[in-house]
């Protein structure tokens, strides 16, 4: 057993009453202060919100009885949660990108001077954040327009996480990859790490190259430039007007220092 911290809550679910199993119960902290020695009854929801180390104690499979049919639909209602939580991801990128291409983005540029500043207001959404829903919308949209009739559920991606490894192909191979991997997989059945293993597949078959992040691109080109830098600064030592030179590059790398 080991120990780990968990938040205690209380759980419930909108419209539903009570289940007659499980019942609330008090925590047995078995004498120790520190809660140290805590104990759940097996048939208790926990109240509260203190955030405490438990000991998690694994109970065999094999021991325990079916679900009743009042707790088998309560955990189909919090699967439904998850599961929503998921897939509006996918809804939140595509409703984002709609927004920023709608007519030449009109129905941001009405009230804001960019993108980023729109979506910093209204969620609070870093410009990278914000650039790789509308990037993640686009290409739902990509593969909307090329769906097979009749064969959506197999074709279209339930979650970002399954064609995440895909984007980082570049864009004239990321449609012809999903293709292939919903030809052996539908999208319903896809995991991130299969499709990750399908993807790395794809590009050693086809001599692909990731693409690299922009920000990784600008930190190297940032390193390259400050390299050089002092690479100038050592062989102008010998100059008479070195001292200028050199607090001339200072500033240099001070402008390249700030620079993102």
């Amino acid at each position: 057993m080991s120990a780990k911290k968990v938040s205690i809550g209380r759980i419930g679910g909108k419209g539903r009453s009570k289940p007659e199993s499980p019942t609330l119960a008090p925590l047995e902290t078995g004498g120790a202060a520190d809660g140290s020695n805590l104990r759940v009854p097996v048939d208790a929801v926990l109240v509260g919100t203190t955030e405490v180390e438990v000991e998690l104690i694994t109970v065999p499979t094999a021991g325990i009885a079916p679900l009743s049919e009042h707790d088998l639909e309560f955990r189909h209602e919090l699967e439904a949660i998850v599961t929503e939580g998921i897939q509006g991801t996918i809804r939140a990128a595509t409703a984002l990108f709609d927004i920023h291409r709608y007519q030449g983005g009109i129905l941001w540029r009405s009230s804001f001077s960019t993108f980023q500043s729109y979506c910093s207001e209204k969620w609070d959404y870093r410009k990278a954040h914000a650039y790789r829903l509308v990037n993640c919308g686009k290409f739902m949209d990509e593969l909307a327009r090329q769906s097979p009739i009749g064969d959506s559920e197999g074709w279209m991606p339930n979650s970002e996480s399954q064609f995440r490894e895909v984007r980082r192909l570049p864009k004239g191979h990321q449609i012809k990859c999903w293709k292939g991997i919903v030809a052996v997989t539908p999208a319903y059945e896809l995991t991130g790490e299969k499709v990750a293993e399908m993807v790395k597949r794809y590009a050693a078959d086809n001599v692909v190259k990731k693409k690299v992040p922009a920000t990784k691109i600008a930190k190297i080109r940032k390193s390259r430039a400050l390299a050089a830098l002092r690479r100038l600064e050592v062989s102008v030592q010998s100059l008479s007007r070195a001292d200028e030179i050199k607090h001339l590059l200072e500033q240099v790398k001070r402008m390249i220092g700030k620079s993102r």
